[in-house]
């Protein structure tokens, strides 16, 4: 049960589009891009003391921004790593998801996830939206049973037999201006391959991996951590990104289609709770609210993998966007363009949720007696 959303920024000008938040330490630190694609779309972040307070004012962020579009921002668990997506120099074409380091308030150079870090994730289509959830050690998360970890991505790389196309506004997102245009985005998933945790050494033995339907396909994890050079064996490194590589704590396998979120339409946005047993994302599937609607869909068992639309008063006839949860999993920030003026520009909302749990009570009947009416 969500309540009603509360725009993030009130008294902010809202002829400036505010979209793909990304929440890390606890809900006191919040990125989120400002601008249009291909008019000046940057990293913006703020932070507060407090998960009660008022947010700051945001700030560039910029030690990452260029003249190119940063976009799609998405922490790692632990805030130390910042994945985005941008059509900057040094990419494979279109948009690129890159990931740079977070120490303190200093930040590394962004490395594209193409030098040594992962197998085929970016490509000369667009490569967007990454969110990235690691392995956790918890009863029961084995076997069949395994919440799949690794980097979740949209791509509009076209499937077989699908055509090519690009969108002419909102490039490098998946938000459509047009309805008529029938550009598609998918949901992939790049599983994790090694992982290289001192502290959490992972020790599991293999287990397989759901990726699609319950009959298909099973990718396999390794879950011996190789060694760095092992990493970069066969893969052409940069100089410069070799000592980021030795930071690094993941690689990833081969991306994957979600088959059971896809449609033929624009499924992209993936956003996965902390203990991996749902993924919200954004969908302008044609069953909806209208526009575009957040969506949800449990992982196990296999009978509620089909997604579902949250409904209202999340989503609306207008296009709500963008979701990303508290690591407690009970709080919400997404975009919409909802009631922004007459622009309808998008801006950030805030949601809370209370899970309610079905109670049912059994009351003592006292038999009637034979004959009596």
């Amino acid at each position: 049960v969500w309540t009603s959303p509360t725009m993030l920024f009130q008294d902010a000008d809202v002829s400036v589009d505010r979209y793909d938040p990304a929440v890390t330490d606890g809900g006191l630190t919040l990125v989120f891009v400002a601008g249009l694609p291909e008019e000046g779309a940057d990293l913006f972040i703020v932070t507060r003391r407090r998960p009660n307070e008022e947010w700051g004012e945001p700030q560039p962020l910029e030690a990452l921004n260029t003249d190119s579009d940063e976009l799609g921002p998405a922490f790692s668990s632990d805030g130390q790593f910042l994945f985005f997506s941008s059509d900057r120099k040094g990419g494979n074409g279109g948009y690129d998801i890159w990931v740079a380091k977070r120490d303190d308030d200093q930040w590394s150079k962004p490395v594209n996830l193409g030098e040594g870090i992962g197998e085929n994730i970016n490509t000369p289509f667009d490569e967007i939206d990454p969110f990235i959830r690691r392995p956790i050690d918890v009863p029961g998360n084995t076997g069949e049973n395994l919440h799949p970890a690794g980097l979740f991505f949209a791509s509009n790389q076209p499937a077989d037999g699908q055509p090519d196309s690009k969108l002419s506004r909102w490039r490098g997102t998946a938000r459509a201006e047009y309805q008529s245009q029938r550009e598609n985005y998918d949901i992939f998933l790049a599983q994790i391959k090694t992982e290289n945790l001192p502290k959490k050494p992972q020790t599991e033995p293999e287990a397989k991996a759901e990726v699609n339907s319950e009959e298909e396909i099973k990718s396999e994890i390794e879950s011996s951590p190789g060694s760095k050079l092992q990493r970069e064996e066969g893969v052409t490194v940069s100089e410069g990104n070799k000592e980021f590589l030795n930071e690094f704590p993941w690689f990833f396998t081969q991306p994957q289609r979600l088959k059971h979120l896809n449609t033929n339409l624009r499924d992209a946005m993936p956003s996965v709770t902390q203990l991996g047993d749902y993924v919200y994302f954004s969908s302008n599937h044609q069953i909806g609210e209208g526009g575009f609607d957040i969506f949800s869909a449990r992982w196990h068992p296999g009978s509620h993998r089909v997604p579902s639309n949250i409904g209202p008063p999340l989503n609306t006839a207008a296009n709500e966007t963008d979701p990303v949860l508290y690591s407690h999993g009970h709080e919400m920030i997404f975009s919409s363009d909802r009631g922004a003026g007459k622009t309808q520009t998008f801006q950030l909302f805030h949601s809370r949720t209370t899970e309610v749990i079905p109670i049912v009570e059994v009351a003592q009947v006292t038999p009637r007696a034979i004959g009596s009416f």
